[in-house]
């Protein structure tokens, strides 16, 4: 089975296992994601189905997906060529703010790659110096050695997985998904997350979203929701129709708190919602 390529925060790895018993009564023939983020579901999921859907708004995220389908080999070639330079550098951070400084004037998926598996905890965050590109800050920089770092043979598996996966890059409401057969998971930005997509998702753009997933759901689509609990009902009024479970979580990357001392775990709640 393939595995996540990268490190995301807000990815679903460690929550599979309670999603287990929800996804093992549907019946599906495709399979859509349009919040792509790191794939850990799809990764578990995408054997089950015989048509694959992947979305994301973020052109450079799904750059990288697109180039491992196209051409993995010169795509490990571009990573290998840049890792072996990297394990050179006696100052690995100032390596970094040079190798980032040279993807914001020439963006490319293998940069991007090997800046996202240098950068601080799997988050994605732009600054007004990258104009909208990712902007991560390094993050501990401390790998041994290049195998322990990236799983060549894991990008190779996903290569003949993304051979046979529609990969787009829009807004979910303008994907073309057959509602019949379809099981259609969001994992949209967090209601009220302080993580950053180089996009804003506030309570407008999450009631549009359960206005589109009931009209999937009523198109015949099993439709799956993510979210955190916010101490209301907000989503529970937007989606009446639907099958909440809950779970309670441990953030920490990306929704940690922030203290006077830096980051701090935080205990939450989740939801994943049936339509």
């Amino acid at each position: 089975m393939i595995k996540p390529l990268f490190m995301w925060a807000g990815g679903k790895t460690k929550l599979i296992k309670k999603y287990e018993p929800i996804f093992e009564k549907i019946e599906y023939s495709t399979y859509v994601e349009p919040f792509f983020g790191g794939g850990a579901v799809f990764c578990w999921k995408h054997a089950d189905a015989d048509n694959l859907i992947i979305n994301d708004l973020n052109r450079e995220l799904m750059g990288v997906y697109r180039a491992i389908r196209d051409d993995h080999e010169s795509f490990i070639k571009s990573i290998q060529d840049e890792l072996s330079v990297y394990f050179e550098q006696k100052d690995r951070k100032q390596y970094y703010y040079n190798l980032r400084k040279s993807y914001w004037q020439d963006p490319n998926p293998g940069t991007l790659f090997v800046l996202m598996k240098l950068g601080f905890n799997g988050l994605w965050l732009t600054c007004k110096a990258s104009n909208g590109l990712y902007g991560t800050s390094a993050g501990l920089l401390n790998h041994e050695n290049i195998d322990k770092m990236v799983d060549f043979d894991n990008i190779r598996e996903w290569s003949v997985v993304l051979g046979n996966t529609r990969i787009e890059s829009k807004s979910y409401q303008d994907l073309t998904i057959q509602p019949d057969g379809a099981l259609i998971y969001l994992d949209p930005p967090y209601r009220g997350s302080s993580a950053m997509y180089g996009t804003t998702f506030g309570d407008n753009e999450q009631k549009e979203l359960t206005e589109w997933a009931n009209d999937m759901a009523s198109s015949g689509a099993t439709v799956l929701l993510a979210n955190r609990c916010t101490n209301d009902t907000f989503f529970e009024t937007l989606l009446p129709n639907a099958t909440f479970n809950y779970f309670d979580v441990t953030y920490t990357a990306g929704r940690r708190k922030v203290t006077k001392d830096g980051y701090m775990a935080v205990k939450a709640r989740e939801f994943l919602a049936k339509l």
